[in-house]
């Protein structure tokens, strides 16, 4: 019989994650170079998934949160009720928005978690859509996939969060 995980598991996992990399963060003093930065490591001992990296470890540079992010435009306005795929792409849409604005490409995201409505049916076509915005990434962050009953507005389908980390502005 295999563990089976739980929405309380993966939430838990992921503060424990967050408080790690929060941990783990000590800033180098100096120009760094990202492989100076993070570590992207899957051992064998671990399932070897292409969509996610198991282990992302940080050793310096600058860590920046990015919020969840729904499929609404710049106004506010919900996109796609109802459409699960293109609400995905609004919200990998201003995910890279938001990494457009700090000076990141989905290179430097280090950590997606995700919260989808109804996963069972949802699943296929975030990852779909997923693979279109990290797909040619060198490696895939690390992942956290949880599935929901409702967001904080029923019309939302999807929220994604991200953790990016860049080099020291020196």
């Amino acid at each position: 019989m295999s563990a089976r995980y739980t929405p309380c598991f993966d939430r838990t996992l992921h503060l424990l994650t967050t408080v790690v990399v929060i941990i783990l963060l000590p800033l180098l003093a100096g120009a760094q170079q990202k492989s100076d930065l993070v570590r992207f490591i899957n051992p064998s001992s671990l399932e070897q998934n292409p969509r996610y990296t198991q282990i992302v470890e940080v050793t310096g540079g600058r860590v920046i949160f990015i919020s969840g992010q729904a499929a609404t435009d710049k106004n506010g306005q919900v996109v796609g009720k109802g459409d699960f795929r293109r609400q995905a792409q609004q919200v990998f849409d201003n995910i890279k928005a938001a990494l457009d604005a700090v000076g990141a490409t989905t290179d430097d995201v280090v950590k997606l978690t995700s919260f989808i409505v109804d996963i069972q049916k949802n699943i296929g076509p975030y990852r779909e859509v997923r693979t279109q915005m990290f797909g040619k990434n060198v490696h895939p962050p690390g992942s956290t996939t949880v599935g929901v009953s409702s967001l904080v507005n029923p019309d939302f389908l999807l929220e994604v969060e991200a953790t990016v980390v860049l080099k020291d502005k020196h």
